[in-house]
This record gives structure tokens, C-alpha cells and sequence, in this order.
């Protein structure tokens, strides 16, 4: 490539191979990406094709490793679609090979449990399929609470471990819930909501939508109240007597030196500004310094938005617990004694 004072130009070289050699030449010359992508669009593929095609990815992954001998692995996108060739050649082994030797060596976290989950989920029933549950639950138990709630499979994990009849397999997914905040719940039960219509095959699972419903129903009796200008849980740790006067009836208050001092209008002006942006927890409102005879105060306004804020949550808790009511018939228990009833 050279340049000029008023251009720039470069040497580019094209390179073209017959069809037929197209997947063999992407693995040689092209990212390992990119080859899967080759690859994948085969019509049929047979276990020994595929089996020699993920040996040849090992070997390039192998071949760049990088200074400090860590091996490369691939893409999300490109264990999916490794995945679904896996279902479509339909060799057991060759599944339990890949997943051993492959998808578990790589730390991909929500990653390797959907890649579990997707075989799983494409899989006639038998050893294979009970092995790669076992393994996408022990991936389920390794992420963080909140990371397993917003995963895309944790609507598949739990289907597959509705129908699973190994115990101890329904018990690690039933304590792994059961020990989750009830407010994390809400995209498990989303992402899972037709699997509860028959609440007496869900077993111990049961209480993870007993749970969900309880803090629903606490959290639309205590957000079903009139416009006030309380805000009985607002917090501002700066400062008492702010946070008392956010908890009462008043809409306004004068932050004046018996409250908070100043140095001067400079020093009001940042204050304001910066708990107007960092302190608005369960509450809302907006601030204003000023200065009178150099006399630097802050004026505290409430504002609307978090009591609209709060109806907005209202409206959605109480959308959430009539399709609960709707799907599993008023009914969230898993047993016939004791069962907590919907509505």
C-alpha cells in the first residue's frame, strides 16, 4: 500500500476455488468461524463426516494457541450450530465425545448450558440425553443467581427437568430456584409459563411459582395506594433530615445551614446537582440551589415520577399474576395438603 499527497492506494489480491473444495479450503484459509459456517449448510450430514470435521477444528484450534498456550475456542454462534449437527447425525457417541471433550473445555458459562439444552432438546429420550441434562444443570448450578434468571434456557432447563424422572437431577434445579430472591423469578416463570398449566407434574418445582405468586401479591398491596406525596421508603443517606422530610407529606423544603451548610452558591449548586443524579432511591424529585445575601440554600421539590413509576410496576405485577391465575387454574401447590390457592 503506498500514498500520495491526495490519495491512497492498495494492492488486493482475489482468491477463488471450485464449489466442491469449499469447505476444505474455508477450514485451511479462513477463520475456524467462518468454516463452521461452511460447513453447516450441508443437507444431511453423517457421524463420521462430522466427526472428521470437528477433529480437523481441534487440530486448527490445537495449531493457534496463543503465547501462553490457551487454546481458542469458538464462537456461541458457532457451538449452536455444531449443536444442531449433532442432533441431525444422531450418533450417541459421538455427542458424548463432543460435549466431554469440547463444549466443556471452553469456561462459556450461559453459553455451554444452552448448547446442552439445544442437543437435549432435539434428542430422542435415553443415555444421552439424561448425560447432557446432567451436565447442563451442573453449567446452571456454576453461574450466579442472576445470570441462570435472564439466561434464553432456562425456559429449556426447567421443561427438561419437568419430564426428567431422575430425582436428584429435580432436586439440584428445585433447591438451585428455592434459593433464589422471589423478584429475580419473573423471566424464569415467562420463559417456562406453558410448562405450569398442569401443576401436579411440576412437582417440587412448584414452589418456585408459590414463591413468585406470594411477592406478587405483597408487593400489588403495597403499591395499591392513592396519589400521596409520601414516600415511605426513600432513602437519601446524606442527610436525616432530607430523607425524613421525602417520607412525609410535604411537597418542598429549604435545605438551609441548620440542615446543611455551604461554602457558596458553587458548593449548593454541586450538591443539588449531584443528588439530583445519584439520590433518587424510592423517591423523586428535583433540586435548585440559590443565594440570598450569601446565603447559599438548596430547594427540594418532589416530583410525580416515582409514584407513576410505581403504577407502572402496579399494572405489570398484577398482568403477571393473572396469567399465574390463568395458566395453572388458581392453583400453585404441588400437593394435595396444604396448597396455597391463586386469588
Amino acid at each position: 500500500m503506498c500514498f500520495t499527497n491526495n490519495a491512497e492506494y492498495g494492492t488486493y489480491a482475489i482468491v477463488a476455488w471450485p464449489t466442491a473444495l469449499h469447505e476444505e479450503n474455508a477450514l485451511k484459509f479462513m477463520p475456524v468461524d467462518e468454516a463452521v459456517d461452511a460447513f453447516y449448510p450441508r443437507e444431511s450430514i453423517d457421524a463420521e463426516t462430522l466427526s472428521k470435521f470437528m477433529d480437523d477444528i481441534g487440530a486448527r484450534l490445537d495449531a493457534e494457541k496463543d503465547e501462553y498456550y490457551l487454546r481458542k475456542g469458538l464462537s456461541a454462534k458457532s457451538c449452536r450450530l455444531m449443536c444442531e449437527m449433532l442432533v441431525d447425525a444422531g450418533d450417541p457417541e459421538l455427542v458424548k465425545v463432543s460435549t466431554e471433550d469440547g463444549v466443556r473445555e471452553e469456561d462459556l458459562g450461559d453459553s455451554s448450558m444452552e448448547m446442552a439444552l439445544q442437543i437435549v432438546d432435539g434428542w430422542d429420550s435415553g443415555a444421552v440425553q439424561d448425560s447432557l441434562l446432567k451436565m447442563a444443570v451442573e453449567d446452571a448450578e456454576a453461574l450466579n443467581r442472576e445470570e441462570l434468571c435472564s439466561s434464553k434456557a432456562v425456559g429449556l432447563l426447567l421443561k427438561w427437568t419437568i419430564r426428567s424422572s431422575d430425582k436428584v437431577v429435580i432436586n439440584m434445579v428445585a433447591n438451585m430456584f428455592n434459593e433464589i430472591d422471589p423478584s429475580l423469578l419473573g423471566p424464569v416463570i415467562a420463559k417456562s409459563l406453558p410448562l405450569w398449566g398442569d401443576i401436579e407434574k411440576v412437582g417440587e418445582l412448584a414452589a418456585i411459582v408459590t414463591k413468585r405468586t406470594q411477592w406478587l401479591t405483597d408487593q400489588i398491596e403495597l403499591l395499591d395506594k392513592p396519589f400521596s406525596w409520601e414516600m415511605p421508603d426513600a432513602k437519601f443517606p446524606d442527610n436525616p433530615k432530607v430523607q425524613e422530610f421525602l417520607r412525609g407529606p410535604d411537597t418542598t423544603m429549604k435545605v438551609t445551614k441548620a440542615v446543611q451548610k455551604f461554602k457558596s452558591f458553587q458548593d449548593a449548586n454541586k450538591y443539588a446537582a449531584k443528588w439530583t443524579r445519584e439520590g433518587q432511591v424510592n423517591a423523586s424529585f428535583k433540586m435548585e440551589a440559590s443565594s440570598t445575601n450569601a446565603n447559599a440554600v438548596v430547594t427540594l421539590t418532589k416530583t410525580r415520577t416515582w409514584f407513576v413509576e410505581c403504577q407502572r410496576k402496579l399494572q405489570a405485577y398484577t398482568k403477571e399474576l393473572n396469567q399465574l391465575k390463568e395458566h395453572c387454574g388458581g392453583d400453585t401447590g404441588g400437593g394435595d395438603k396444604k396448597r396455597p390457592r391463586l386469588g
